[in-house]
């Protein structure tokens, strides 16, 4: 909901911070700094687009700033559109089958044509050529990416204002505020089918006029391509209004604030399924016999694509919309002042009050709120607030100096103590100490207790129902009879299953342990080069999951979560609960190092370079007291299996800039390591690549009004393709760590008048 081009700059705290913060700054803080001291009017326009000619994206601003005796005024609005990559457009993601590439087949057995499991156990599926029915072969599978959207194509109109002025020399005020509309549509394949796994499973009775087999049909699946596929249409609009007035008084520096937020959203999703009406249309004759005085209409299931006509289609399509709004309003009080003077100079004070009042509230139509779609989540109203009220205090103390100040120890203090509406009072302290050694070397120390509170939606979702990905240890024959859950082999071609997850609002804070040691080093014979080495430790408890991988695995291997998971009298999964809960522990250990070096200007330009390399040494999760601990450092697992995603042991980048006069110019290298995954349907691992990318600008200013620049460049220059992920169900990749586009070319054109 922030534009860009409004943000003067990034501010990164790698340490935790939840006694200065509040919740979620367990691992450190991101503060985004919008501009304020802009003067005079910009135009920019940006314009990419892929090597493939897809993805095209443009941005249009329009900045102005101005200054008057007693304050200042800033005002930014910007237009941004990005167009669509469909799945079938990447050679890593138009093909859902990964054998060719060590992966397994990911097909959806939802086909076409009808695909039907009769009671004596044989599958069958009817063939386009003949029209009959013949066995199921390996290969009759639907393609899904034929119809997905990857990069899914948006819009987003932002404006971004600010406003201050001093009353006098010691109170002045600033106001803030921004607006944010959004909208995007995404594809997804026609709605499937799986009359068995459905919370209300929907048999096809024996005399439905359109069942060529004369007896019930519990498994029919079904790929709706006489429906168009699915689209997700989700619009939105964010709010935000801040006021600040602050002050000096008697040597104190003070701050009062206010903040609010409002953020609406709704979501579409068009061609999904009436379920009752589908049960309807394919149970007894004597429920739906032709065009009945309530409408119902006998549905044929069992023809090739195209058979569902019409008058049936008509009778089975619906959409599902949702509506939601969050909001936060906050008052805030600040201040700071030296208290005292010690020997070593004086010690800075801080503290604050903060008065929090938070809420959430999603609203689904009443056929999703009754579990009555087919090809969407079906969901429970989601309502929740809460009000939260904390005080902290900071304090820098300087403990010791050498004569001539070149060598010196400070202590950084502070304490936060926060009470919460819906889960009671937690305290988290911070101690931190700076050693100045010489002039070149800095080290630093901190220890710190964080907290991270419930979202709303953790704590107050509904019941929500979805067919998840899960990997099921039933399916592998050598797993049944050995594992205490696998008592027969499961069926091989599901990797979808019914899973329920939702809110509980008896969870408690995760609370976490934060250790920090870093060196910074600064040497005199090489001006403009500085190295940084950081260390952190971070354990956490009381992690708040809702794995239904983890509650599988569990129940197969050790008969554990009997009530969460569900099985058919032929061993299929049927029903997965997972609701959100309190397990186990998180541990993160690591490095950051950060190196930065500006060469003095010469004949050629200005060149400096930055390297940053981060490194995760450990990433352990223990779900309960009972289970092992299972590390995940350099490892992926798909978040649509309840996975923690891609986490590569090496990240890095390395960037060269320069200058010269009026142009400008980068190269810029990005590394992610290795990763290991599990194929899916299997036991077997594998390795997947590590990735470079290189990305290339150069600008001119040119000495027309107050400057006109023009910037091109390539994203990925050497066109390098995300790395194939077997275990990824979305474009078998990992979206949140690689990128699909390929080779991204762009202009950029800034007027300053």
């Amino acid at each position: 909901s922030i534009a860009p081009a409004a943000v003067e700059r990034i501010e990164i705290l790698k340490d935790g911070a939840s006694a200065i913060y509040g919740s979620d700054a367990i691992a450190g803080v991101i503060n985004i700094i919008m501009k304020e001291d802009f003067y005079g009017l910009l135009a920019e326009q940006f314009y990419g687009s892929t090597e493939d000619g897809d993805g095209e994206t443009s941005t249009t601003t329009v900045q102005y700033g101005t200054g008057f005796k007693h304050g200042s005024l800033f005002m930014s609005a910007s237009h941004f559109d990005q167009q669509e990559i469909a799945a079938r457009d990447r050679n890593v993601s138009r093909d859902a089958d990964g054998r060719l590439r060590g992966g397994a087949d990911l097909r959806s057995s939802a086909t076409p044509s009808a695909r039907v499991t009769l009671p004596d156990g044989d599958t069958v599926i009817l063939d386009d050529q003949s029209g009959q029915y013949r066995p199921v072969e390996a290969n009759d599978l639907f393609n899904y990416p034929d119809f997905t959207s990857s990069l899914v194509p948006s819009e987003r109109d932002f404006f971004y204002g600010s406003a201050s002025y001093d009353f006098s020399e010691k109170i002045a005020i600033t106001l803030e505020a921004s607006y944010t509309d959004t909208s995007s549509e995404a594809k997804l394949a026609p709605t499937p089918i799986f009359t068995a796994f459905e919370q209300n499973p929907i048999p096809v009775a024996a005399d439905n006029i359109y069942n060529p087999f004369g007896v019930e049909v519990i498994d029919l699946r079904r790929r709706m391509l006489e429906l168009p596929a699915r689209r997700q249409q989700n619009k939105s609009d964010v709010s935000r209004f801040t006021g600040i007035l602050d002050g000096l008084h008697q040597g104190w520096s003070w701050e009062f604030a206010y903040n609010f937020s409002r953020s609406k959203a709704k979501e579409s999703l068009n061609g999904l399924i009436n379920a009752e009406n589908l049960r309807r249309g394919v149970g007894p004759a004597d429920n739906c016999q032709g065009a009945s005085t309530d409408g119902c209409v006998p549905i044929n299931l069992f023809g090739p694509s195209g058979s569902v006509g019409t008058q049936q289609l008509d009778y089975l399509r619906i959409a599902g919309k949702v509506k939601g709004e969050s909001e936060l309003v906050v008052y805030s009080l600040n201040a700071t002042r030296s208290l005292w003077e010690l020997p070593y100079g004086p010690v800075d004070f801080a503290f604050g009050l903060e008065y929090r009042d938070e809420s959430t509230e999603k609203r689904p139509s009443n056929l999703i709120s009754g579990l009555g779609t087919i090809g969407g989540t079906n969901f429970e109203p989601t309502s929740g607030n809460r009000e939260v009220r904390e005080i902290y205090g900071e304090s820098i103390t300087p403990v010791w100096h050498s004569v001539d100040k070149q060598q010196k120890l400070d202590i950084e203090a502070a304490i936060r103590w926060s009470d919460y509406s819906d889960f009671g009072t937690t305290t988290n302290p911070k101690i931190g100490l700076r050693y100045q050694a010489t002039s070149q070397w800095l080290l630093r120390a901190t220890y710190s207790e964080g907290f991270r509170a419930p979202t709303l939606n953790e704590l107050y979702q509904g019941a929500s129902e979805d067919q998840a990905f899960i990997s099921d240890p039933c399916i592998l024959p050598e797993n049944v009879g050995v594992l205490t859950g696998c008592d027969q082999l499961a069926d091989t071609t599901r990797n979808q299953y019914l899973t329920v997850t939702g809110g509980n609002s008896k969870l408690e804070e995760e609370k976490a342990q934060t250790w920090g040691l870093g060196v910074v080093w600064t040497p005199s014979e090489y001006p403009g080069l500085r190295l940084s080495v950081d260390y952190f430790d971070i354990d956490t408890e009381n992690v708040v999951d809702s794995s239904a991988q983890f509650i599988v695995n569990q129940n197969a291997s050790k008969g554990l979560f009997a009530d969460r998971v569900s099985r058919d009298d032929t061993g299929n999964l049927q029903l997965v609960t997972a609701t959100n809960l309190n397990v186990g522990e998180r541990r993160v250990k690591g490095m950051d190092v950060t190196l930065d070096y500006q060469l003095p200007y010469r004949a050629w330009g200005q060149w400096s370079t930055a390297l940053n390399l981060a490194y995760i040494d450990e990433y352990s999760i223990q779900l309960d007291a009972g289970s092992r601990t299972i590390e995940l450092a350099g490892t992926f697992i798909d978040p649509a299996s309840e996975g923690a995603g891609g986490i590569p042991e090496w990240k890095g980048s390395l960037g060269i800039q320069w200058a010269k006069q009026r142009w400008r110019g980068s190269y810029d290298i990005h590394f992610v390591g290795e990763l290991e995954e599990e194929v899916p349907s299997s036991t077997r691992t594998r390795e997947i690549d590590s990735w470079i990318v290189h990305d290339l600008q150069l600008s001119y200013v040119f000495n027309i009004l107050n400057g006109l620049r023009i910037s091109m460049g390539v994203d990925n220059l050497l066109d390098e393709e995300a790395p194939f992920a077997a275990s990824a169900f979305n474009d078998n990749m990992d979206g949140r760590t690689h990128d699909l586009r390929g080779r991204f070319w762009y202009a950029k054109f800034s007027q300053r008048i």
